[in-house]
């Protein structure tokens, strides 16, 4: 998958991306809901685990004007006709609405595709997922694996 939103790119990983990817899942801040700060191997082991499988669970997310990684995007099968969308992105990229910008195409790109509903799942504290899932239409579903499910039906 390659999909560009207005300012970031989406594309596959490649192994040469652990270093990069790296630098933003080492940040304390930046995995306080999500699990204990990787490090290098388990940065390499994660990209090779979910990002070069086929299909892949996550995609690089690139800032267009640099080129550079700024996090990694979440979008895969969930249930039968759902897939998950989600985002981890670099402390200096919070608070311009990148998030939302990438989840507004992911829901398009979903579309594209004839998927039936997309769901974000996060921890119940992390409440501006819990604003961008409903400021994008999503509802929220339920719990699961110790967080909120929150389902938008395409």
């Amino acid at each position: 998958m390659i999909l560009e939103t207005p300012r970031c790119l989406i594309r596959q990983f490649t192994a040469d991306d652990a270093s990069d990817l790296y630098e933003i899942l080492s940040d304390r801040d930046v995995m306080a809901y999500v699990e204990p700060p990787f490090t290098e191997k388990q940065t390499q082991n994660f990209i090779r685990t979910v990002g070069l499988c086929d299909p892949p669970l996550i995609h690089a997310l690139i800032w267009k004007k640099t080129g550079m990684m700024i996090g990694h995007i979440i979008f895969h099968k969930y249930e039968e006709d759902s897939y998950e969308i989600g985002w981890i992105i670099s402390k200096a990229y919070w608070g311009q609405g990148i998030a939302s910008e990438v989840t507004t195409s992911l829901i398009d790109y979903a579309k594209k595709l004839g998927i039936r509903s997309c769901i974000i799942e996060c921890a119940c504290e992390q409440t501006a997922s819990i604003e961008i899932a409903q400021k994008n239409g999503f509802v929220y579903a339920g719990k699961a694996n110790n967080c909120v499910v929150y389902r938008l039906m395409l």
